[in-house]
C-alpha cells in the first residue's frame, strides 16, 4: 500500500510541476489552444490524482478503525477467557477441597461405626457372658440349696 501511495504522491508531484510549468507559459502569452488542452487534461489528472488519494486515505482509515475495533474485541475476549479460566481454576480447588473434606467424613463416619460395631459386639458378648456365668453361678447356688451338696470352689453365697 506504501507503494501506491508513493506512485500517486509521484504523480501528483509531476503533475502539479508540470501545471506550474504550463502556467508559467501561460503568463508570458505563449498560449495555444494544445496549450490550453494539455493543460486542462492536466488539472483533470491532477484531480482524479488527488480523488484517488482521497480514496485511499479514506479506506485506510476505515480499516485502522476497523483493525482497531477489532483488537479491542479480541482483546475482551482474551480477558473474558483468563477471567473464565481463573475461576475454573478457583473451581476446581474448592471441588477438590470438598472431595478431600468429604472423604475424611465418610473416612471418620466409617471408622466411627467399625469402632461402634466391634465395641457393641464386645460389650454384648461381654454382657452374655457375664450373663450366662451369673445365670449359671445362679443356677450352680439354686441347685447348692435345694440339695445341700457344695460344689468346690464356689463360695455359698
Amino acid at each position: 500500500m506504501l507503494k501506491i501511495f508513493s506512485v500517486v504522491h509521484y504523480l501528483s508531484k509531476y503533475v502539479e510541476e508540470e501545471y506550474a510549468q504550463s502556467w508559467i507559459v501561460y503568463s508570458c502569452g505563449e498560449v495555444s489552444c494544445d496549450h490550453v488542452k494539455e493543460l486542462l487534461r492536466r488539472m483533470d489528472i491532477k484531480a482524479e490524482l488527488t480523488q484517488a488519494l482521497n480514496d485511499w486515505n479514506n479506506e485506510f482509515v476505515k480499516i485502522k478503525y476497523l483493525q482497531g475495533e477489532y483488537k479491542q474485541k479480541y482483546d475482551d475476549k482474551t480477558n473474558k477467557v483468563k477471567t473464565v479460566e481463573e475461576k475454573l481454576v478457583e473451581c476446581r480447588a474448592e471441588l477438590t477441597t470438598m472431595i478431600t473434606s468429604s472423604s475424611l467424613q465418610n473416612q471418620q463416619m466409617e471408622t466411627r461405626d467399625h469402632i461402634y460395631a466391634v465395641e457393641v459386639k464386645v460389650l454384648e458378648l461381654h454382657c452374655i457372658e457375664e450373663g450366662f456365668i451369673q445365670g449359671f453361678l445362679k443356677g450352680v447356688h439354686l441347685v447348692q440349696r435345694k440339695t445341700g451338696v457344695e460344689v468346690e470352689g464356689l463360695s455359698p453365697s
